[in-house]
């Protein structure tokens, strides 16, 4: 069913609904165009009621006043200033200069009130265009009520002579002939077009479709143009008062403003353009079976200092933040490690509309991607998500909202060291139970326990949006009113200095006039000397005699002095007057130029305290006297895990001493020779030399000053105590005892090697050592003597005793013994003469124990009766045999 054409939605941010009345189910941010008024207004669902936003105009008038007053301010500030200039000649020139400036000033004013009249009319123009702006959105409105529908089923009323119906009874082209406002669809209302293969207006939908992708980039693009506009704006501003050399370029300034209110101009002629390009878009939708409903473009970012030039907002918690991005590390060894981003989401988890779509986009970088065999990633996301359950409920717990998993390097196009587009479309779950909290954060959990994980990355241009298209990125509206607020402060500041430039030119202005004044008055003062002189003449000349010549001399005579002197008088006066107005004028101009100095020297003194805080630092670090060098190196807090520790470096009269600090010391090479770690470990890379030479004496000593080990050039001597020889600590072949150069002993980490160089047979080796409760028993395991037996030592209380063990396993001599596995020996023997009760010794003693002893008689072949056994031999019983021999058999270990 066609949509009934009072009513349209257009696909695009909270979705901007067009209409005479309130859309329902709206959510908070939503935009509805209220077409009931005329001219329509733009509203704002605040989550209760609808606000008035008249789309930009507000806003934007509230800049054009600042710019009309800035430019006004600034205006008069360069006359002023200007005026300034010119006054500081005064104080050299006369008073027909100071009549000469009065004229320029008068000029100035006339120019400030040319300008001030000029952008006006600039302003009036202004609100001309966005009245013009409003009606354009008024005749989009119109004219999409003027357009014919186009049915793709059977049409239902209203409809009107022109609309198209795609899908006739037999499949043809119907046109609607009779029009009809209420009731049922009439088959009589409907004929076949009269070109049934005209396909002018199919060719027109298909390009109109394919503009329309061009006019919403367009449409974003001349958004993007605002803001940016605006952005500069604010920075022209800010910086319009940074320094004294900068006034000398207001006019360029002002003219900068101009073509800036121009673009202002030019955007709010497109931004309401996009709304009459929306709703064709809306019809051409329709028209094409809604072929492009699924594509949702947002445009408003939902992220607030999203773009990584500030540390705050999304970027309040990293590590690092400047030259464009925000940089962090993460760290896990079987621990959760995450950075908090949750100030930066405008929106919460339960402040989205279930079921809409929205799209996450920003650019990452890896600089470390470390993760060794072993170590997982069993969670790596970035977004928003609810928090575990609660004793009320688990619906919905741990359930992300705008989260997902970030890239792996590697895959993808995923790159170490390279910047990676992300565009992450999700659709907004349901809501979690009311008890359960919310969170967003970078997360990221490495299970195994013994090996450690780490990742850097740096981020930058973070957006949300709804819809399902990513955007580029653009401001937020809250980073644009915060913006504007700072404008106005840096604005409201700038008045505040033409408002106090405005008083000194005032001031300045009254002081001249007087001046002006007070020498008038003394023009007319001198012009009156001169007709008293004039009529003092003519009445002398008039009145006296010839005779009475010489007193009318006089009488002039006298009358020119007393002018002469009345004259210089009043001279004097002027030219008192005129040096003290002058005066006044300098001090004034020296009150405004020692307040720039007095500015300059502020910024020298914050300067010498800055050297001053850096000399004293320097002293504090180091400390020279005459008896000692002190440093003192401090090493900073440690991203909170470690306390400030310091490591203290003295050499006076007593010798050097490192506090809490470690020792190296590199030869010329720069190879370390020795050194010395916080532990106290003293490590020497090659020979110590002790007495000036390697032929001198180690030695240690105990608590009592006792030497217990001494390495001297006779050997190696160690008192009251145990040498150990570990396997792993010992990295050479061992110590060696040489004596006359024919035997030699060496000691190493798993046995003692004897070597008998002048023995007749072969090299006799004891390896492998054993330690048994008798001793320490060393059998040598792969060498045997040239009779085929072992060699086997044992070192006792008793003293070191070295037998031979015959190898095979049978016998070679009526007497003998072979070792067996496990520590067994077995031996034989016999004895010719044996009386009943006498004993019979083994050939070696057992070293433990004698298990078992078999005695057999020679002359009958039966076995003897045992009394009594020991390691070391056996007892037969008494009248067991008389005189006859035995042999026997015998095992123990």
């Amino acid at each position: 069913m066609a949509k009934a054409i009072s009513q349209y939605t257009i696909r695009d941010e909270n979705d901007i609904s067009i209409g005479t009345t309130a859309p329902t189910g709206s959510v908070k941010d939503q935009m509805w165009l209220d077409t009931s008024k005329n001219p329509s207004v733009l509203k704002r669902y605040n989550g209760s009621s609808w606000d008035v936003v008249n789309d930009y105009s507000g806003v934007i008038e509230d800049v054009e006043e600042k710019i009309q007053a800035n430019t006004t301010a600034i205006t008069v500030a360069q006359g002023q200033i200007s005026g300034l200039i010119s006054e500081s000649s005064i104080i050299k020139g006369d008073v027909t200069t100071i009549k000469n400036n009065y004229t320029s000033v008068k000029a100035t004013v006339d120019g400030i009130n040319t300008t001030v009249a000029s952008h006006t009319t600039s302003i009036t123009n202004l609100g001309t265009n966005v009245t013009n702006a409003q009606n354009t959105a008024n005749n989009a409105n119109t004219l999409a009520d003027s357009k014919a529908k186009v049915f793709t089923s059977t049409p239902t009323t209203p409809y009107k002579i022109g609309d198209i119906w795609t899908g006739g009874p037999s499949g043809e082209i119907m046109k609607c002939k009779v029009a009809r406002a209420t009731g049922s669809y009439v088959a009589a209302d409907w004929e076949k077009a009269s070109k049934y293969t005209d396909d002018t207006k199919a060719n027109a939908v298909e390009v109109n479709l394919n503009n329309l992708s061009g006019k919403v980039t367009t449409v974003e693009t001349k958004q993007a143009t605002l803001e940016q506009n605006i952005e500069g704006f604010k920075t022209t501003v800010s910086s319009t008062y940074s320094t004294k050399t900068e006034l000398s370029t207001v006019d360029g300034k002002v003219s900068s403003l101009t073509s800036r209110v121009s673009t202002v101009e030019s955007s709010i002629t497109q931004l309401n353009n996009k709304i009459a390009l929306k709703v064709e878009a809306t019809e051409v939708n329709s028209i094409v079976n809604n072929a492009v409903d699924d594509i949702e473009v947002g445009g408003r970012n939902y992220i607030k200092g999203g773009k990584g030039d500030v540390k705050t907002g999304f970027f309040s918690n990293f590590n690092i933040v400047e030259n464009g991005y925000g940089e962090h590390t993460l760290t896990s060894k079987k621990n959760y490690s995450s950075v908090v981003i949750t100030e930066g989401f405008i929106l919460g988890c339960r402040d989205y509309k279930v079921g809409k779509q929205v799209t996450m986009s920003y650019e990452i970088m890896y600089t470390k991607w470390d993760f060794p065999v072993g170590s997982t990633r069993s969670e790596f996301w970035i977004g928003q998500r609810y928090t575990g359950g609660t004793p009320t409920s688990s619906e919905g717990a741990w359930r992300g909202v705008t989260q997902h998993t970030l890239p792996i390097v590697g895959q993808s196009g995923c790159e170490l060291n390279q910047w990676y587009r992300v565009e992450r479309t999700l659709t907004i779950p349901e809501q979690a139970h009311e008890s359960i909290g919310s969170t967003g954060s970078i997360q990221f959990y490495n299970s195994n326990a013994d090996v450690s994980a780490s990742v850097t990355f740096r981020i930058r241009n973070v957006k949300l949006e709804y819809g399902n298209k990513a955007t580029d990125w653009t401001p937020s509206q809250e980073d644009t009113d915060q913006s504007i607020q700072a404008v106005d402060s840096k604005v409201e500041t700038v008045k505040n200095n033409v408002s106090q430039l405005t008083v000194d030119l005032t001031s300045i202005t009254g002081r001249v006039s007087s001046t002006e004044s007070t020498i008038s008055s003394h023009t007319t003062q001198l012009g009156t000397v001169d007709t008293r002189i004039n009529t003092a003449k003519t009445s002398a000349i008039n009145t006296a005699s010839t005779d009475a010549t010489t007193k009318a001399n006089n009488a002039k005579s006298g009358a020119v002095s007393d002018a002469k002197s009345y004259t210089d008088g009043q001279i004097t006066t002027v030219n008192s007057t005129i040096n003290t107005k002058v005066a006044e004028i300098k001090a004034t101009t020296d009150s405004i130029t020692s307040r720039v100095s007095s500015t300059e020297s502020s910024i020298t003194t914050i300067n010498g305290s800055v050297s001053g805080l850096t000399t004293r630092v320097n002293s504090v670090e180091q400390n020279i006297t005459a008896t000692a060098i002190t440093t003192t190196i401090s090493s900073a807090i440690n991203a909170g895990t470690s306390s400030i520790s310091t490591t203290q470096f003295v050499m006076d009269k007593n010798g050097l001493a490192i506090k809490n600090g470690a020792l190296t010391i590199k030869n010329k090479a720069g190879a370390t020779v020795l050194t010395a770690d916080t532990d106290g470990n003293l490590f020497v890379q090659n020979t110590l030399a002790v007495g000036g030479n390697t032929n001198g004496n180690i030695q240690v000593k105990n608590a009592s000053n006792a030497n217990i080990f001494t390495v001297s050039k006779n050997g190696v001597f160690l008192k009251d105590g145990t040498m150990r020889v570990t396997s792993g600590n010992v990295n050479w072949d061992g110590i060696t005892y040489p004596s006359g150069g024919t035997k030699e002993m060496i000691v190493y980490s798993n046995g003692i090697s004897i070597n008998q160089l002048d023995y007749s047979g072969s090299q006799e080796y004891i390896h492998n050592g054993y330690y048994y409760s008798d001793g320490l028993r060393l059998v040598e395991d792969n060498r045997r003597n040239a009779d085929g037996r072992y060699l086997e030592t044992i070192i006792n209380a008793r003293g070191i005793s070295t037998l031979s063990l015959i190898l095979s396993a049978y016998s070679q001599d009526n007497t003998g013994y072979t070792p067996l596995p496990n520590g067994f020996i077995l031996q034989w023997g016999n004895n010719a003469g044996l009386q009943s009760g006498w004993g019979t010794n083994f050939k070696i003693g057992f070293p433990n124990v004698c298990l078992a002893v078999i005695p057999i008689c020679t002359t009958h072949q039966i076995a003897i009766k045992v009394a009594s056994k020991t390691k070391n031999n056996f007892v037969i019983d008494v009248g067991t045999t008389t005189g006859v021999g035995l042999n026997y058999l015998a095992i123990g270990y």
